[in-house]
């Protein structure tokens, strides 16, 4: 059986944006090859909405009309990235090793 990581945050918040060293974590997370789940506060702050706006990033609003419908969806999006372009007995957690980063 093929594995994958996934990379779970919640939350990516205002208090996040004091950690420099999480800001760079997170930027190489999206631009690398592993799928992230994660809850962003709605509140604009520029940094937030750069995240965003990354070419990578789908977001949904979680709503009442929407609440007993949008794990689903979400569990499907998630099913299909987990599964895209990885063989049967493949491991593809090897590309998803974290970078180690020093405090300022």
């Amino acid at each position: 059986m093929a594995t994958r990581d996934l990379i779970v945050l919640d939350e990516i918040g205002p208090m996040e944006l004091y950690s420099d060293r999480f800001k760079r974590a997170l930027v190489d997370v999206l631009n690398g090859p592993c799928p992230l789940l994660a809850t962003i506060a709605l509140k604009s702050k520029p940094w937030l909405d750069a995240m965003k706006q990354h070419k990578r990033v789908e977001l949904y609003t979680l709503t009442v009309d929407n609440r007993n419908t949008l794990a689903d969806t979400v569990t499907r999006i998630l099913h299909a990235e987990l599964n895209k372009g990885i063989e049967p007995d493949e491991k593809a957690s090897d590309q998803c090793q974290p970078e180690q980063y020093d405090e300022p």
